[in-house]
């Protein structure tokens, strides 16, 4: 039915069996480090409100200043976290 292994099916059920239905949701996991601090993305987002048709801008101007690289795909993701009206990003 969920075309998993024998031995993921087992885990299940012994996790089901010793937890509950707790033991079946998965846990947090490490992930790649955020390449921009929180306060770094807070400045890129200050840049995004000053000039909300222009984020390719915003974000170059980031770049420059905290001297890292990042893709703009980067940007989009700190873009689609925050609540904002309307698609600042769009086709780009």
């Amino acid at each position: 039915m969920f075309e998993s292994q024998h031995e993921t099916v087992s885990s299940w059920l012994d996790k089901w069996e010793t937890e509950g239905l707790i033991g079946l949701y998965d846990c947090p996991r490490s992930g790649r480090p955020v390449r921009f601090t929180v306060e770094e993305q807070a400045v890129f987002l200050g840049y995004i409100d000053k000039n909300p048709h222009q984020p390719k801008a915003a974000a170059a101007r980031l770049l420059e200043e905290a001297g890292k690289e990042a893709s703009f795909d980067t940007f989009k993701r700190i873009l689609k976290k925050v609540p904002m009206p309307g698609n600042v990003v769009g086709n780009q």
